[in-house]
């Protein structure tokens, strides 16, 4: 009889071992993508709370036909007093690319990506790289950014009006994007590499909406609130079951 006790207790003894085999690794899994987000955030937590905050960058391609295509998907990047907008640009392409000033400037930006693919504007200025920071076009030297402001760098080929949403006003010579992603992208900027692959098809159809010449406002605002589901996940089930 305690033979067969002793069986019972080892048998049960292997089971649980088995148990904590199996479930162990997914839960390590897990808990290291939660270190992961909760990382990146403390890291933006941590610039704001040494007054250099962060901004959120795209750089997007215009295609002959209008279609387009990131460069850059939005992505955050550490703000420095002083900092222009193409050096905001470089912060946040890290290694995948660069991005210069031609001829001291006069003939805009070259955009260089980590395939070694260049692209930069025409001498009659009908194609160039366009800057937007927070939807109104600037100067590529602008240097007066501010903690979460969107910087998006757009490729365009008809003097901006091959960007649908391009609001021109002639007594600036300058324009707008009438469409506001701005909320969007910075909170896709958020998101770590893990959350991007949980959730491939909200990350997905968020990028077609934050992606210029695609999405209506409606459009951003539908694809922000799943985005919120995945940045505060309490939250978002909280407010959907009351």
């Amino acid at each position: 009889m305690k033979n067969n006790n002793r069986g019972r207790k080892l048998a049960s003894m292997l089971l649980i071992i088995c148990m904590l085999l199996t479930f162990w690794p997914q839960t390590a899994l897990a808990a290291n993508e939660t270190n992961k987000a909760n990382e990146a955030n403390e890291a933006n937590e941590a610039n704001e709370a040494n007054g250099q905050g962060t901004v959120a960058v795209t750089v997007e391609y215009l295609e002959k036909d209008g279609s387009a295509r990131y460069f850059l998907e939005p992505t955050a990047a550490g703000l420095k007093e002083g900092m222009t907008v193409v050096e905001a640009i470089n912060a946040a392409y890290g290694e995948k690319g660069t991005v210069e000033e031609t001829l001291l400037g006069l003939y805009g930006l070259k955009v260089t990506t980590a395939e070694g693919e260049v692209v930069q504007g025409s001498l009659t200025g009908q194609e160039n790289w366009e800057t937007f920071v927070n939807n109104k076009e600037t100067g590529d030297s602008y240097n007066s950014l501010n903690d979460g402001d969107v910087i998006r760098l757009i490729y365009t080929r008809n003097y901006r009006y091959d960007i649908t949403d391009y609001v021109s006003n002639a007594e600036t010579n300058s324009g707008t994007l009438s469409v506001n992603k701005n909320s969007l992208i910075t909170k896709m900027g958020r998101l770590s590499d893990e959350q991007k692959e949980a959730n491939k098809d909200v990350y997905e159809q968020a990028l077609r909406a934050a992606l210029v010449n695609t999405g209506s406002q409606q459009d951003a605002a539908d694809a922000e609130k799943l985005i919120d589901g995945i940045l505060s996940p309490e939250i978002a089930a909280a407010s959907c079951c009351g």
